[in-house]
């Protein structure tokens, strides 16, 4: 990347107001540049009064724009049992093969036939009561959110997640689902935002981090994925 315009002079504006007519900035990509990359920018900012205190801001720049139908990417291993009242919890990693970066994401704990039974090996999550678990979705960079916090209140005796998708676009957020939804199919949003992961590097292991924060009722993950939107270059 090479800045062609990287400092800029604007006139004087009243508390409130802004320029549409300033100066602007500019910079060329090399055509070589990954699409989806995410180019990291830094502005300074000095004006009258700030002294020797510039205002910094950090933003980034994709190459490209979000396009593309989202590639799913679905674990395939054994059931992973989820450590009883245990804080480390337990990790499961999910590899993914994806160029570029990512423009959206949709997680799902899925499932080929859903129902509240107790150990039942059709679902997504088994587990006598949701109320206990919290999901926490980590990329290959190291970005990460957590996706459910006690479902419904530490008090939510629901049992199993099946065909639960989380998506940033759904009005209703998995915190608030209610024990007579259980096994909680549909979509909703999770409790910190996917788009958390917008811009970042999809290729490499991605690892869903799972703990139980009481006694006595247990489950295991048994089916998840992620669904990967990206970017497209050229005209």
């Amino acid at each position: 990347m090479i800045i062609l315009q990287g400092t800029e002079t604007y006139p004087n504006l009243a508390s409130g107001t802004t320029s549409t007519g300033a100066p602007l900035f500019a910079f060329f990509v090399s055509p070589s540049a990954p699409c989806g990359a995410s180019l990291p920018f830094t502005l300074t900012v000095n004006y009258t009064g700030n002294g020797a205190h510039p205002v910094v801001l950090s933003f980034a720049v994709q190459v490209g724009r979000a396009g593309g139908a989202p590639q799913r990417f679905s674990y395939a291993g054994p059931a992973v049992a989820i450590p009883d009242a245990d804080p480390a919890g337990v990790d499961i990693p999910l590899p993914v093969s994806f160029t570029g970066g990512v423009s959206s994401l949709v997680f799902s704990l899925d499932g080929t036939a859903c129902n509240t039974d107790l150990g039942s090996t059709t679902v997504g999550v088994d587990h006598s009561w949701v109320g206990d678990l919290t999901f926490q979705l980590t990329s290959p960079t190291g970005r990460r959110a957590t996706l459910i916090d006690a479902a419904g209140g530490t008090g939510n005796s629901g049992g199993n997640f099946c065909q639960t998708v989380l998506t940033d676009s759904a009005p209703d957020s998995i915190q608030d689902v209610t024990i007579d939804q259980a096994p909680f199919t549909g979509a909703f949003s999770p409790l910190q935002a996917l788009s958390t992961f917008a811009g970042d590097t999809a290729g490499g292991t991605w690892v869903l981090h799972v703990t139980d924060s009481a006694f006595l009722d247990t489950g295991s993950v048994r089916a998840f994925s992620i669904a990967l939107g990206g970017f497209t270059c050229g005209p």
